[in-house]
């Protein structure tokens, strides 16, 4: 059962109580991410993630990790393009203890001079280490091609040339724009109650004073085409063009028509690229959407004699599919959609990360009868017009890595998409 509090600060608690379990998930969210940053401050949050856990007022580094292995639990943290996570694993006797030492590491964090000098090393070691993945590398280029000048064309990670310069001064301004409490959410799921988290949040996070927040910038997809050349065994791959965004009453149809076409052993894509042709070891298409845009990707990889035949398949599947679909197969996604849904919701950190989610773009926890029943009532004619949707809007954009000499041009590609 899920409840949502609010305090007077505006400060969001989420829970949900898991009968059976003896130990809990516990997660902060801050809603700033990358999207969030000026371009003189692009990877600022990321920076601000790791520096959580350098240190506060009452713990040095080394103390806030044998503080959390000392009864047995875990720690850590992501930034993404929207949000700044910071979550703990905790039985359910150390849950208090879990919510002290998340709000020491967000509020009392002192972001020493010389903790930063060793953690701006870490993070530019984390951006080579990037450099090294050709999937990383192709996705960074396409959104830097697609999204040119604007925060999400930009790496979360920021770039080595800023994020060599960044002081205290530049993290203690972010936090100061984005770290207040209405921006805020803590959710806890698994072995918890909901009053005792309520009182805990009051007493460790219910002093702050709202802030102004801003910094949200409107993103618009622009087509183009990433290619660049280099000595490796494969030719990464990726289409893409503009999908629906979070709250486009398309989106589930959307969802439903990735899975069709690149979403698992019985998809389009890879029984038509693998299966059948064996132009590829793996091949997949997804959406993922945000709240003013969304990107459709098709992505895979293969050999530099192939990538010309796989990159003709994956369009003319993209054609067909726009009206060649059956019920059949959107059962199937359902099903697939389905069963992920329910067998996340087993697990107290998915619960979590699903609360905060919701609470993130919708304002509110829709109960997992209400997500399901959304792609129930998805129809092989709104799959369709979905389909539409990406094939008639913009044109799509490619993306290619590797031995690339004998790619298609991107006009080539458009041209068999439309044929």
């Amino acid at each position: 059962m899920t409840r949502l509090t609010t305090l007077s600060n505006g400060f969001r608690v989420a829970t949900d109580h898991m009968p059976g379990l003896r130990s809990s998930a516990l997660s902060i969210y801050v809603l700033a991410g990358s999207r969030n940053e000026r371009e003189d401050q692009n990877g600022i949050a990321h920076f601000l993630e790791h520096m959580a856990f350098k240190g506060t007022k009452s713990r040095t580094a080394i103390q806030i990790a044998q503080s959390i292995e000392d009864v047995g639990g875990f720690i850590n943290a992501y930034t993404s393009l929207d949000r700044t996570a910071y979550f703990i694993r905790v039985l359910e006797e150390d849950v208090s203890f879990g919510i002290e030492l998340l709000s020491d590491i967000l509020l009392n964090s002192v972001y020493s001079p010389g903790e930063i000098e060793k953690e701006r090393n870490v993070i530019l070691n984390e951006i080579r280490q990037y450099k090294d993945y050709p999937e990383d590398v192709i996705f960074e280029g396409l959104q830097k091609t697609i999204y040119p000048h604007q925060p999400l064309g930009r790496p979360i990670l920021g770039s080595s040339e800023l994020v060599g310069t960044y002081q205290r001064n530049n993290l203690v301004e972010f936090v100061n724009q984005f770290y207040s409490p209405q921006n805020m959410i803590l959710a806890a799921a698994g072995a918890v109650d909901h009053d005792a988290i309520v009182a805990m949040a009051e007493q460790y996070f219910g002093h702050l004073g709202m802030l102004p927040t801003d910094g949200f910038v409107q993103c618009n997809y622009q087509n183009g085409e990433y290619r660049e050349e280099k000595d490796i065994e494969q030719v990464q791959f990726v289409l893409a063009c503009e999908s629906p965004p979070i709250d486009h009453d398309l989106e589930a149809a959307t969802n439903i028509y990735t899975r069709v076409l690149g979403g698992g052993s019985s998809s389009r894509l890879f029984v038509e690229a693998r299966e059948k042709r064996g132009l590829c070891y793996s091949i997949s298409a997804q959406a993922n959407p945000q709240s003013d845009t969304g990107l459709f990707v098709v992505h895979s990889s293969t050999g530099e004699h192939e990538i010309e035949e796989l990159c003709y398949c994956c369009t003319r599947e993209i054609a067909r599919l726009q009206n060649d679909i059956y019920e059949s197969e959107v059962n199937r996604a359902k099903a697939q959609i389905k069963s992920a849904i329910l067998m996340g919701y087993e697990n107290p950190s998915n619960r979590v990360e699903r609360m905060g989610y919701m609470l993130h773009h919708f304002g509110k926890i829709l109960s997992i009868d209400e997500t399901i029943d959304k792609y129930e009532k998805v129809t092989v004619d709104k799959v369709r017009e979905a389909s539409n949707y990406l094939l008639n809007g913009q044109e799509f954009s490619m993306a290619l890595f590797g031995p690339i000499s004998k790619a298609p041009s991107r006009q080539d590609i458009i041209r068999n998409l439309k044929s």
